[in-house]
C-alpha cells in the first residue's frame, strides 16, 4: 500500500522521459544515418561509449551542473531531473536504434520531395518519419523499459521525499519482508514484459501483412 506512489511516478517519469528521448533521438539518428563513412563509424563509437559511462558517474555530472544558484538550480530538486537523467543515460541507445530505422529509408524519396518542391520539415514529418515509425516505437519502448528499471541515476538526482519503484525496492530490501520485496519486484518485471508484449505483437502482426 506504501508503494503506489513510487509505482505511479515510474510510470509517468518513465513515460515522460521516454517521449523526450525519441522525440531528440530521431533527429539525431536521422543526422547519423546520412552521415557517410568514418565519421559515421566514429559517432557509432562514440554513442556506445557515452551509454556504457555508470550510471552512478552520469549521476554525479547531473548533480554538478544543475546544483548551483540561478536558472540551472531551479530545476534540481524537482521531478525534471529524473527525467533529464534519463535522457544523459539513455539517448544515445536510441539514437543508435534510430540511425539505424533511419539508414532504411532511401535517400531517392528524399531526392523526389525535394524535387516536387517539398521543405526539409515537411519531408521529414510527411515522407522520412512515417518510414521510421516502427523503428520510433522501438526506441520509445526501449527507452521506457531502461527508464523504468533506472536506478543507479534516479537514486542521485530523485528528489527529497520522492521515490520510483526502483529507489522503493532498493530501500526496502534492508526493512521489510522479503515478501513484500519479491511482489514488487514481480510488479516490476510485470510492468516492463508488457510494452515488449506489445511490440512482440506489432511485429507479428506487420510479418503476417
Amino acid at each position: 500500500a506504501g508503494s503506489g506512489e513510487a509505482i505511479a511516478n515510474s510510470l509517468r517519469l518513465a513515460a515522460v522521459g521516454a517521449s523526450a528521448i525519441v522525440v531528440v533521438a530521431a533527429w539525431l539518428g536521422y543526422a547519423r544515418a546520412r552521415t557517410p563513412g568514418r565519421w559515421g563509424q566514429l559517432v557509432d563509437v562514440g554513442l556506445v561509449v557515452l551509454f556504457a559511462v555508470p550510471g552512478t558517474l552520469v549521476g554525479v555530472g547531473l548533480i554538478a551542473v544543475w546544483n548551483r544558484p540561478g536558472p540551472l538550480g531551479a530545476l534540481y530538486g524537482t521531478d525534471s531531473m529524473l527525467v533529464l537523467a534519463y535522457l544523459a543515460r539513455l539517448l544515445p541507445a536510441a539514437v543508435l536504434v534510430l540511425a539505424a530505422s533511419g539508414r532504411t529509408v532511401p535517400m531517392s524519396h528524399e531526392e523526389a520531395a525535394a524535387v516536387s518542391g517539398a521543405g526539409w520539415l515537411r519531408t521529414m514529418g510527411r515522407i522520412v518519419l512515417p518510414q521510421m515509425r516502427l523503428g520510433l516505437v522501438a526506441a520509445w519502448l526501449m527507452a521506457f523499459v531502461l527508464a523504468f528499471g533506472e536506478l543507479g541515476v534516479s537514486i542521485l538526482v530523485a528528489p527529497p521525499g520522492e521515490a520510483t519503484l526502483p529507489i522503493r525496492i532498493y530501500t526496502l530490501i534492508a526493512n521489510a519482508p522479503s515478501s513484500s520485496v519479491a511482489t514488487l519486484a514481480l510488479l516490476q518485471a510485470s510492468i516492463i514484459l508488457a510494452p515488449l508484449a506489445v511490440l512482440g505483437a506489432i511485429l507479428a502482426h506487420r510479418e503476417k501483412a
